[in-house]
């Protein structure tokens, strides 16, 4: 059951990383863009 609850909360962790990065990442190409 601990095993359990860790790797979904891992999961959780990796799934927010990723929204993170697909939000930020546009955000930092543009800036990269117009420096450019």
């Amino acid at each position: 059951m601990l095993d359990r609850n860790d790797t979904a909360s891992e999961a959780k962790q990796l799934q927010l990383w990723t929204i993170f990065h697909l939000l930020t990442f546009p955000l930092y190409y543009n800036r990269l863009y117009q420096h450019m």
